[in-house]
C-alpha cells in the first residue's frame, strides 16, 4: 500500500496543489479549530494540511487554552512535496516529518504510522474530486481505503468522501472533527450512507450550509458545507443530524455558539429547515390531489453522442460541408432556445438562421455519401478507438437517435425546472431530459407543463434536487420522477390552453414570477381567494430560502 502512496506522490511537483485541493480561509480555520479543540492535551489530526491554515490555526488554539509545546500536538499528512517544501518547513522548522508528518496519500495510512496513535479532533478541507476526475489509481487506493469500513460507500463517491470515512478510525471515543466539505455531501446519493453514519455514532452532528463562496480567490465558485460531528462512539439522540444555514462565515461562528453552549442546544439561526419547507408543501397535500411526475411519466436522459460539438453542427458546418438535409435533425441542442413550455419549428428555425449549433448529424448507421464521409474523416483516428461512447457502437457515428419524445425537462436549472412540450418534433442532447407521458395522461400535458411551474412544485423540486456547481439545481432522472405537482382531474379544456399561452408568454418576455402566479392560481382554483394567498405567501417564503440557501444569496420572499 506504502507503494501506491509513493506513486501518487511521484505524480506531484513541488508547489503544486492536486486537483480539486482548495486553500482553506484561514478565518474559518479559526472558527472550526476554537470549536474541535476543547482542552490543552487535544491531539490533533489534519490529513491533507496543505497550506497549514488549520495546522496553524490548532496550534494558536492550544497556545491560547495553555499547552506547552503545541506543535508537539499536531500530526499531518499530504500527498503534495510542495506542502512541506512551501508551507510545513516555515510555519513549523520543529515538527519532526516522518512522525508527525507523512508525505503520503492518507488514505494509506494507520493510526500506528504517527507518533500519536488516536487522536482527539480531526479537521480538514479534502480534496474535492469527483469520481469521474480521479485517475484509475486514486480509485484503487480509495476503494482498498475503505474495503474493511463499516460504511459502505459507492464507488461513484468523491474522493473527498473517502478522506471523510477513513478518518474515523483514527478519532479516540468521545472525539471531534470539522470539516469543510462540497454542497455535494448533503445531496448526492453516495453521501447517504455517510451522513447516516455520522448522524448516529456522533453523540450531536450539525451540518451548516455556507453562502458566501470561500474559494473565490481561487477561481473555484465551489458551494461548501461545515461539518461538526462531537462525542465519536456516543449514540445520539434519535440519529439525526442537524441542518441550518448560514450566509457568512461569520455567521458560522455565531451558529456554532449558539448549538454548543454549556447549557445544552439552543435553537439554529438561518433560514428554515427542510422540515419547515415539508410542512408548507403539507398544506396543499392536504386539500389538492398530489401526483409525482414518475407517475404519470418516464424520465430518461437525452442521446449521448459522445462529442456534442462534433456530431451536432452550425448551419455553416453544413454549407462547408456541402451536408445534404437526409443526414441532419433540427435539435434542441439549448434550453434557452425556448423560453417558455413549448418548442415549436420556429424555435428550431431561428437557432439555425442564427448559425448556431442546431442540426444533429444523425446516419442512421447506414452508408454515408462524400460529404459525410469527408466530414467524419475529420475526427482524429485515435480519439476513435479512445472514446468510450464510440466503443459502444457500430459504426463509431451512429449516434442512434431514439424517437422525440412529448417533452424535454432541462436537468440543470437556476431557479427551478420547467417542462417544454415537444411541438417541433425534435430531439435533445443529455443536457436535456427527455419526457415521455403514459398513454392516460398525454391529453394533459399542458396541465402538468403548467403545474410545474407552481410555486407547489418548484419547492418540492428544491427538495428532492441537489445543488452542483454555482450553486444550480440538478435533477438526475430518478430525482425529477419524485417532483410532485398538483393535478386536479377532468381539468377544463379552454381554460387549461388559456393559461398554458397566458404562461408561456410571460416566459416568453421573462416575466418567471407573473408566470408562477399564473400557474398558483390555475393549480390551486379549487380554493377560496384568501385561503389560496395564504398558502401561496407561506410556500413563496419557504422556497425563495430554499433558493437563498442553496445559491447563497438573499431572495426577495414577498409575493
Amino acid at each position: 500500500m506504502y507503494e501506491l502512496a509513493q506513486t501518487v506522490s511521484d505524480h506531484m511537483q513541488p508547489g503544486r496543489r492536486q486537483l480539486g485541493a482548495y486553500y482553506t480561509p484561514s478565518g474559518l480555520a479559526d472558527v472550526l479549530c476554537n470549536w474541535a479543540i476543547q482542552s490543552p492535551q487535544d491531539v490533533v489530526l489534519e490529513p491533507c494540511f496543505g497550506a497549514c491554515a488549520f495546522l496553524n490555526s490548532a496550534r494558536d488554539r492550544l497556545a491560547a487554552l495553555g499547552a506547552p509545546d503545541p506543535v508537539s500536538q499536531l500530526c499531518g499528512c499530504d500527498v503534495d512535496p510542495g506542502a512541506f517544501t512551501k508551507y510545513l518547513e516555515t510555519d513549523f522548522p520543529s515538527a519532526r516529518e516522518g512522525e508527525q508528518f507523512l508525505l503520503r496519500d492518507f488514505l494509506t495510512t494507520q493510526p500506528a504510522d504517527y507518533s500519536i496513535a488516536a487522536f482527539d479532533a480531526i479537521v480538514s478541507n479534502p480534496p474535492y474530486v469527483s469520481h469521474h476526475r480521479m485517475t484509475r489509481l486514486q480509485k484503487t487506493v480509495a476503494a482498498a481505503s475503505v474495503a474493511d469500513a463499516d460504511v459502505q460507500l459507492s464507488r461513484r463517491a468523491s474522493l473527498w468522501a473517502y478522506f471523510l470515512v477513513r478518518s474515523l478510525r483514527f478519532l479516540r471515543p468521545g472525539g471531534r472533527m470539522a470539516w469543510v466539505l462540497p454542497a455535494s455531501f448533503l445531496h448526492a446519493d453516495y453521501a447517504t450512507a455517510l451522513r447516516k453514519a455520522i448522524a448516529q455514532r456522533f453523540q450531536s452532528s450539525l451540518s451548516i450550509s455556507v453562502g458566501e463562496r470561500l474559494f473565490m480567490s481561487q477561481a473555484a465558485d465551489e458551494k461548501t458545507v461545515v461539518l461538526l460531528a462531537d462525542g465519536w462512539g456516543i449514540t445520539g439522540e434519535g440519529g439525526k443530524m442537524e441542518a441550518t444555514y448560514s450566509p457568512t462565515v461569520r455567521g458560522v461562528r455565531e451558529t456554532i455558539d449558539s448549538w454548543s453552549d454549556a447549557t445544552g442546544r439552543r435553537g439554529l439561526s438561518g433560514p428554515p429547515s427542510d422540515t419547515q419547507a415539508h410542512a408548507a408543501s403539507q398544506s396543499v397535500r392536504d386539500v389538492c390531489p398530489i401526483t409525482e411526475l414518475g407517475v404519470i411519466a418516464q424520465v430518461s436522459i437525452g442521446i449521448v453522442t459522445g462529442a456534442n460539438r462534433f456530431f451536432v453542427v452550425s448551419q455553416e458546418t453544413v454549407n462547408g460541408f456541402g451536408l445534404q438535409e437526409s443526414v441532419l435533425t433540427p435539435i434542441l441542442a439549448r434550453s434557452e432556445w425556448a423560453a417558455g413550455i413549448r418548442v415549436c419549428p420556429s424555435h428550431l428555425s431561428a437557432a439555425r438562421r442564427a448559425s448556431l449549433r442546431a442540426l444533429l448529424i444523425d446516419t442512421g448507421g447506414g452508408d454515408v455519401n462524400e460529404a459525410v464521409s469527408r466530414y467524419l474523416a475529420t475526427y482524429p483516428v485515435e480519439g476513435r478507438t479512445t472514446n468510450s461512447t464510440f466503443r459502444k457502437r457500430e459504426p463509431w457515428y451512429d449516434v442512434g437517435a431514439p424517437p422525440p419524445p412529448d417533452a424535454f425537462l432541462p436537468y440543470m436549472r437556476t431557479y427551478g425546472p420547467r417542462l417544454i412540450l415537444n411541438r417541433a418534433r425534435t430531439t435533445s442532447l443529455n443536457n436535456i431530459h427527455h419526457v415521455r407521458f403514459l398513454r392516460d395522461t398525454r391529453d394533459r400535458q399542458q396541465q402538468i407543463a403548467i403545474s410545474l411551474l407552481s410555486t407547489f412544485s418548484q419547492l418540492s423540486a428544491e427538495l428532492v434536487g441537489r445543488t452542483y456547481g454555482a450553486g444550480v439545481l440538478k435533477h438526475e432522472p430518478s430525482e425529477a420522477k419524485r417532483i410532485e405537482l398538483v393535478l386536479t382531474p377532468n381539468a377544463d379544456g379552454p381554460h387549461t390552453r388559456d393559461t398554458f399561452m397566458r404562461v408561456t408568454r410571460e416566459l416568453e418576455r421573462g416575466n418567471a414570477q407573473s408566470a408562477r402566479r399564473l400557474a398558483d392560481d390555475f393549480v390551486l382554483r379549487d380554493l377560496a381567494t384568501q385561503a389560496r394567498k395564504a398558502v401561496v405567501r407561506r410556500l413563496g417564503i419557504a422556497l425563495a430560502e430554499a433558493q437563498s440557501r442553496r445559491l447563497g444569496r438573499n431572495l426577495d420572499t414577498r409575493e
